[in-house]
């Protein structure tokens, strides 16, 4: 009975993983050695990707990770730039200084895909049993799992922060987002942003907000 409920147990945590989307991210960085202190008050986050919805989500994923998680301040390019218009060098430096922004920070990706895996059938079977006297009675049922292939999703990420005060990239990074089969592009998205923000506080390049408050 036991070994019976383990089985329907496995098969039960088995379906939550596969109906359930998420997504991890693997990612090398390194600070630019030349730049010896950084200090960014605030940030700039822009997406480069074909999508507006997916630059948005990647925007307002990054910005809520930095804002929460340091010292930073954190705009997301789309309120700032009409996606629908060209700007200039010169409008662009405007905008910026107006708003205070000394780094800008880029996540763009560098491609994109789904890798396939078959899930090979597995059978579970469980059981009772019940003697009366020379009589043995029992039921049997039998649950059949897999048997069929899941599409997980993947995408390479270049990232960027480029120090205006500098003029040149002070922290450069690269990463692979991979997903199960009911990740979607936003998991990945999100994954990709809260690994961009962890290395940026390993690498020193931003800091944690103090843990005593005067």
């Amino acid at each position: 009975m036991k070994s019976g409920y383990r089985s329907i147990l496995s098969l039960l945590i088995s379906l939550l993983f596969l109906i359930t989307g998420c997504a991890s991210t693997d990612m090398t960085s390194e600070a630019n050695p030349d730049i010896t202190t950084h200090h960014y008050e605030t940030i700039l986050a822009v997406g480069y990707f074909g999508s507006l919805e997916l630059r948005k989500d990647a925007e307002n994923e990054l910005c809520e990770d930095i804002v929460g998680d340091t010292t930073t301040k954190c705009i997301e390019s789309n309120s700032v730039f009409f996606p629908g218009e060209t700007y200039s060098a010169e409008d662009t430096s405007k905008k910026l200084a107006a708003l205070h922004v000394d780094a800008v920070l880029t996540i763009r990706p560098i491609g994109s895909g789904t890798s396939s895996a078959y899930i090979p059938p597995t059978t579970y079977a469980t059981g009772t049993a019940h003697a009366y006297g020379n009589t043995v009675t029992g039921t049997a049922t039998s649950q059949t799992f897999g048997g069929f292939s899941v599409h997980k999703p993947w995408e390479n990420l270049e990232i960027t922060l480029y120090s205006i005060a500098d003029k040149k990239i002070a922290w450069y990074a690269t990463g692979q987002s991979h997903g199960n089969a009911h990740a979607s592009w936003d998991d990945l998205i999100e994954s990709a942003a809260d690994k961009c923000v962890d290395k940026l506080l390993d690498d020193g390049v931003l800091q944690k907000p103090s843990e005593t408050k005067n």
